[in-house]
């Protein structure tokens, strides 16, 4: 069967139109369901929420009650997948798996895990009094950074425990900073990636908070600005080049069908002339390379974008320091110095490192606890990918194919540590330079020739297909040079702009994204 030329030119026209064809039939046959607020985000936020925003340490037969709160929150969120929650627009539809299995993982850990009314407690600031030396104090101002310099004297940050006292807004908002704290900056479950202060004995004795050793840059290479502008200067400029870098990768990528239906069984298209050219491994290397600068480029921007909002809404109040907003990624160091395990565990942006360990985090230190804890992780991150494609418009995804390349990733970091460890004395007798060479050339490998089981996927999953910023800077400068057959500067259609739907029954209304 031919394939009209047309199709030829436009594929993510194309298959941009057929994905939303087939999502709205499936609504209309009752085989799918949107991505409603609040109905999908019951299990996921609204239910471990309000369950942590009533005192329990008081009251044993509430706290008794975790697992159930726990397993009705499973429950919701599974439903949210095996109902066919998804949506016209192609990320938030991947997103509807993730915020699931997210959902699902992360409460269970906070409302069944951590003891969060025991354990748990936030920086905050408490007033003092004028003209006396609390850590705002110059001594430490200094060192810390502008935002703690410019406090009043006198005042001092101290670690807020669960105000099982307070009002139920009070609490509701203590526990709503906590869920959305996904690396505990500022919290007491700060994971050891970022630089944090050490944590209190009990955070209900309302300590002060020791910020005299507060490191610029972490062990893991997770670095932190001194000054408003430095962090401003630094954010604004990694928008710029990753919007910049997002708006090339849309324009060119898609001339690729590797990027538009994705690889078989997704249906297949002729490559054209340029990248048909190029030989078999040149072209693999290449998609590996935009797909994971795409990737990671999307973080940043996003991430970013996120630090720099909230933070100019906290301008004024001394409640968000500088120093809780770390740098997205870590350095390269780990990786030149731990190869795949320094990766996965230093330079990638460990935004869910904290509810992928803490199911393991009560096993007493050893090497098999580790490789468990290590296994847990991987699992678990390739359950989040599995949920995203299980949601995601096209029915080409393989659900299994992500769990794989985690799995892989486990077997890498497994096989790259034990022939260092068998290899030790060769390997310190060569030059500093060139054993982390050895360790970066390995990961970049490792990394390229298990991609088919991760990136593959998410190319069925149509998230190529989605516009990652909102206007074009390329495609003005384009249609200024004549090129009339680009698309339009305006990338964000009627699909981000939210609506309200109307369920079958009353509960299954909400906004519609």
């Amino acid at each position: 069967m031919s394939i009209p030329d047309t199709v030829l030119v436009d594929l993510p026209a194309h298959y941009t139109a057929l994905h939303r064809a087939a999502f709205e039939a499936s609504l209309a046959a009752g085989t799918a369901r949107p991505f409603v607020i609040p109905y999908t985000l019951l299990g996921s936020f609204v239910l471990p929420v309000l369950y942590l925003s009533v005192p329990h340490r008081r009251r044993p037969w509430i706290y008794r009650a975790r697992w159930a709160v726990v397993a009705a929150m499973a429950a919701l969120n599974i439903q949210v997948v095996v109902a066919g929650t998804s949506s016209r627009n192609f990320a938030v539809a991947y997103a509807a798996g993730l915020v699931a299995a997210w959902g699902t993982l992360w409460g269970g850990c906070l409302v069944g895990v951590m003891r969060v009314q025991w354990a748990g407690g936030r920086v905050r600031v408490r007033k003092g009094t004028v003209g006396t030396a609390g850590t705002a104090g110059r001594g430490v101002a200094v060192v810390v950074d502008e935002s703690v310099a410019l406090m009043r004297r006198g005042d001092e940050y101290y670690w807020q425990a669960y105000p099982e006292g307070g009002t139920f807004w009070e609490r509701l908002e203590w526990v709503w900073d906590l869920y959305c704290s996904f690396r505990g900056a500022g919290w007491t479950f700060a994971i050891p990636s970022i630089p944090s202060p050490p944590r209190p004995l009990d955070p209900h004795k309302a300590e002060p908070v020791d910020l005299s050793n507060l490191p610029i840059i972490s062990r893991a290479g997770y670095h932190r600005h001194l000054t408003y502008r430095s962090f401003f200067r630094n954010r604004l400029l990694h928008i710029a080049w990753t919007w910049l870098f997002l708006d090339l990768f849309t324009l060119t990528a898609r001339y690729d069908p590797y990027f538009v239906p994705g690889p078989p069984p997704a249906p297949t298209h002729p490559l054209p002339a340029l990248l048909a050219a190029l030989p078999a491994p040149l072209l693999s290397l290449l998609r590996t390379a935009l797909s994971g600068g795409g990737i990671i480029t999307a973080i940043l921007c996003y991430f970013n974008t996120h630090q720099l909002l909230t933070l100019l809404l906290h301008r004024r109040t001394p409640t968000r320091p500088l120093w809780q907003y770390p740098s997205i990624f870590g350095s390269l160091a780990p990786v030149l110095d731990r190869g795949l395990a320094g990766f996965w565990g230093g330079f990638w942006h460990q935004t869910f490192r904290l509810g992928f360990t803490a199911p393991t985090s009560a096993l007493p230190p050893s090497l098999p606890a580790t490789a468990l804890t290590l296994l847990t992780a991987f699992l678990l991150s390739g359950a989040l990918h599995t949920t995203g494609a299980l949601t995601a418009v096209p029915t080409t995804t393989l659900p299994a194919s992500p769990v794989l390349f985690f799995l892989l990733s486990f077997v890498g970091v497994i096989l790259q540590t034990a022939l260092c460890a068998a290899l030790r004395g060769p390997l310190d007798a060569l030059p500093k330079r060139v054993w982390r060479a050895g360790n970066l050339v390995f990961v970049l490998a490792w990394l390229h020739a298990t991609r088919w089981a991760l990136i593959d996927d998410i190319s069925r999953a149509g998230i190529w297909l989605y516009e990652p910023v909102p206007f074009s800077p390329l495609r003005v400068v384009l249609w200024g040079l004549g090129y009339e057959q680009e698309e339009r500067w305006l990338r964000w259609d009627r699909e981000w702009v939210p609506g309200w739907y109307w369920g079958r029954h009353w509960w299954e209304s909400g906004i519609r994204l």
